[in-house]
């Protein structure tokens, strides 16, 4: 009995303890329940989230559809204004051919005429050669003739002391002949030695007046040598100078020839690889401004120390004093002061660039202030070391003038233009800055605009 007691105890002791190890089990159960619901709710809330956020991106996506749909037919409209410019490019094609030819054709008669200019350079270069040594041989001749002018002066000089001498000398002789004879007839009696000293006296007197002449007859002689010699190198540069001026009328008449034979036969010129671009226009084709620069013309000028007041003057330009003058109309000529050398010249400023229009016209200026207001191209500037001088005109023609002659006679300073294309090329490029500055855009954005316009409206004219 006492054994299955024990036993019973034992049984009832594992029981509790498997009892015990269960209540440990359920616990572990009831804590991983509850971590598991924990993350049920986590797991809830992000698939609460993930749906919100499909939601968000079905609206976006529906958005970009829209957005998809828009571009497409942009795409469309682009594509017929892509095709309507083909067919414009198509239909300007054979022009811009012909302009290309033309440019061809312009290329190859400047090519031409810098060949033939070169050529003419080359006898230019030759005959300034040739007068250079001619002129400085006739100088050399010049000094050779002064001196043996000089020289002929000397001689003469002497040859009229020895004339006095020699006349003192007859007139000594007579008298003493006079003197003798009157002894003689007075038969006076002079001592023989005093007789030998007088004869000798006179016949070293004869001996050196004889060596004088000889010596003047040498000089005489040496100087009619040097005049043959000169008179025949004289008559050799003639024939020098004759032959260069031959040379340069054969070079005349083949270039003027050249050009009327249809530009197929070319001298045979020396090819030469630096010769890449056109030569710069020459002097010729600025002529006419530059005369109407000196005769004078009435501008306005820009005078900082009075607030920016400008006050009309007439401007020219002195030849003899190389000076840009200018004085008010009223007074009687150029003061002191009133002018700029044009060698002082080192910039000239024309467009926006130019003092009087930002003076007058500052960046970021409003449309209602037009009035007020100077155009760009009707405004230069001229630039030294110390200061500027400021000038405009509302005569495009003045300007145009001023800015060619003084492109061409400032030596020192960037040249704005040369020729009256440049100048309206210039003054485009002006007026594109001015509208550039006034719209706040660049010049391409400006050109772009434009086809833009101009397609609107042939599209707009199609359709009506």
């Amino acid at each position: 009995m006492e054994r299955t007691v024990v036993e019973y105890k034992e049984k009832m002791d594992n029981l509790t303890k498997a009892n015990e190890s269960l209540r440990e089990i359920v616990s572990g159960l009831e804590r991983d329940l509850a971590d598991s619901n924990s993350r049920n709710a986590d797991l809830q809330r992000s698939l609460e989230e993930s749906h919100r956020r499909e939601r968000e991106k079905s609206v976006e996506v529906e958005l970009l559809e829209a957005d998809l749909q828009r571009v497409t037919q942009d795409l469309a409209t682009h594509l017929s204004e892509a095709s309507s410019l083909r067919n414009q490019v198509e239909e300007l094609s054979p022009m811009a051919q012909g302009i290309h030819d033309c440019e061809v054709k312009e290329r190859r008669l400047v090519s031409l005429m810098c060949r033939h200019r070169v050529l003419l350079l080359r006898a230019q270069h030759r005959l300034a050669s040739q007068t250079k040594r001619y002129t400085a041989f006739v100088e050399k001749i010049a000094d050779l003739t002064r001196g043996i002018c000089g020289a002929n002066l000397g001689i003469s000089v002497g040859l009229d002391e020895l004339q006095t001498e020699v006349s003192s000398m007859r007139q000594e002789m007579l008298e003493a002949r006079i003197t003798l004879q009157q002894s003689h007839n007075d038969k006076v009696q002079l001592d023989e030695e005093s007789i030998l000293t007088m004869s000798q006296r006179h016949a070293e007197e004869a001996a050196t007046w004889e060596a004088e002449r000889q010596q003047h007859l040498q000089a005489a002689v040496a100087w009619l040598e040097q005049k043959k010699a000169y008179e025949k190198k004289k008559i050799g540069w003639k024939e020098e100078k004759k032959k260069l001026l031959k040379d340069i009328s054969d070079l005349k008449s083949s270039a003027a020839a050249a050009p009327a034979s249809g530009g197929r036969q070319m001298l045979q010129v020396p090819k030469r690889s630096h010769i890449r671009k056109p030569l710069a226009p020459t002097l010729h084709q600025c002529v006419r401004e530059i005369l109407q620069v000196q005769r004078g013309q009435l501008v306005m000028k820009m005078m900082l120390r009075k607030n920016n007041e400008m006050h009309t003057v007439n401007a020219r330009y002195d030849t003899t004093t190389r000076r840009l003058l200018w004085y008010v109309p009223g007074d009687i000529g150029p003061g002191r002061g009133r002018g700029v050398r044009i060698e002082d010249v080192i910039r000239i400023d024309f467009g926006v660039l130019a003092r009087a229009y930002m003076l007058h016209r500052p960046i970021g200026y409003s449309s209602k202030r037009k009035s007020a207001s100077l155009p760009s191209y009707k405004c230069f500037t001229l630039w030294t070391a110390e200061r500027s001088y400021d000038f405009y005109s509302s005569n495009i023609n003045i300007v145009c003038c001023f800015v060619i002659a003084l492109s061409r006679l400032c030596t020192n300073a960037k040249r704005v233009a040369l020729t009256r294309s440049q100048f309206f090329v210039e003054v485009v490029k002006a007026k594109m800055d001015e509208y550039c500055r006034a719209h706040r855009t660049t010049r391409i954005r400006m050109i772009l605009d434009g086809i833009a316009k101009v397609t609107r409206r042939a599209r707009i004219s199609e359709d009506t």
